[in-house]
């Protein structure tokens, strides 16, 4: 759906209306997709969320994505992602790589998540969003369509990130 961010940083009116059809969209949902899928929606500490890995497998059509979210104040975990019959279109392959080879460290990077929006495609197919923040580039979309996916949460002791290729793609 991609309700969009009210332009104004400062229209407390607008972020309230926002919030709420945030919400109303993701409830009508309840039923349709399952409580796991709706419960990534309602995780703390997400926001300013960075890039750890992403794994594409297209012949197998799995998608594993790390991302290191967290604060200092409750702590540091990577939410692990892992993506069933995933498909990601070419842009949001390239959108996905771009966000990857611009995070050098967690001092060092020109995105972070912004929030996570889902929905349902008309075939039964979940579509999981990801909006990124920019900081010298727009914000970005990342969509995935997939059948299943799955998550978890592991702690980490700070916000540093592994010195590692962050997009893999076969």
């Amino acid at each position: 759906m991609k309700i969009p961010k009210p332009t104004d940083p400062e229209d407390e009116s607008a972020w309230r209306a926002f919030l709420r059809a945030c919400e109303r969209h993701h409830e009508s949902l309840r039923g349709r997709v399952p409580e796991h899928a709706l419960a990534l929606l309602k995780l703390k500490g997400v926001d300013d969320g960075l890039l750890v890995e992403a794994d594409y497998n297209r012949a197998e059509r799995t998608l594993k994505v790390v991302l290191r979210c967290g604060h200092l104040q409750m702590g540091y975990y990577d939410l692990v992602l892992q993506f069933h019959d995933a498909e990601l279109s070419p842009r949001n392959r390239r959108v996905l790589r771009l966000i990857a080879d611009t995070t050098q460290s967690c001092g060092v990077y020109e995105f972070d998540l912004y929030r996570f929006e889902l929905d349902l495609a008309s075939d039964g197919a979940m579509i999981l969003r990801m909006e990124f923040c920019g900081f010298n580039f727009p914000d970005m979309w990342v969509e995935i369509r997939c059948r299943t996916f799955e998550w978890h949460t592991e702690p980490r002791p700070n916000r540093e990130l592994p010195n590692i290729s962050r997009y893999r793609e076969r």
